[in-house]
């Protein structure tokens, strides 16, 4: 998984992505859309495996979360040593290592900006592969839709960007548009593509996604 120029397995990347507790805002949104009770859920991406958790709070039966670094694997599995339904894999958001249609629910959030352009079309082949008939995936990320967006809840992100443009910059050259991943989506006969906003306070996190069904 091509993650920029961020090492992960590095020691000033510890703990980013595991001392913490997904926001209320993320539970409505997945009860309401994704009604995770009683599925086997995939997180792509997971982290320190803070989402992960997330789906077991909201009765999935099983839920397997992947990820590129060692480091993050091992915060995730030291956060939940009794949880049996819950287990971590080592793998990439283009090879997972899973076995096919394992799904109900494959998630990934906040891993697209971190990928090459032929990574996210592979990427999106994995997604599928990993579907069962009838399952659904979920794709949150900021697009370069949300990074460019005039919304005064997101004031403060606005104003650095106009301060310092090179930052800007920066998020424009790894934010995909919502159409054109959408095109890498569409491309693996993930055929009912639906883009969301939800325009709720700062944190909410994400204010995108990409919902998917097999």
């Amino acid at each position: 998984m091509g993650r920029g120029t961020m090492n992960f397995d590095s020691l000033e990347a510890q703990r980013i992505y595991s001392d913490r507790s997904v926001d209320e805002n993320w539970r409505v949104w997945c009860r309401q859309y994704l009604a995770p009770a009683n599925k086997d859920v995939v997180d792509i991406g997971c982290g320190g495996g803070i989402y992960s958790r997330g789906f077991i709070f909201l009765g999935a039966r099983t839920v397997t979360g992947v990820d590129s670094s060692a480091q993050y694997l091992e915060e995730a599995r030291l956060a939940s040593p009794s949880e049996t339904k819950l287990s971590f894999a080592l793998g990439s958001a283009t090879a997972s290592g899973l076995p096919d249609a394992c799904a109900n629910i494959v998630f990934q959030r906040a891993v697209i900006h971190h990928l090459t352009e032929r990574d996210r079309w592979a990427g999106a082949a994995e997604l599928w592969r990993l579907l069962r008939p009838n399952g659904v995936c979920a794709v949150q990320d900021r697009t370069l839709e949300d990074v460019e967006s005039a919304d005064p809840v997101f004031w403060i992100r606005a104003t650095l960007f106009e301060e310092f443009s090179q930052l800007l910059e920066f998020e424009r050259a790894r934010r995909p548009t919502a159409h054109g991943y959408a095109g890498a989506l569409k491309e693996r006969d993930l055929l009912t593509f639906a883009y969301l906003r939800t325009p709720k306070r700062a944190s909410a996190i994400l204010r995108s996604a990409s919902l998917r069904q097999r």
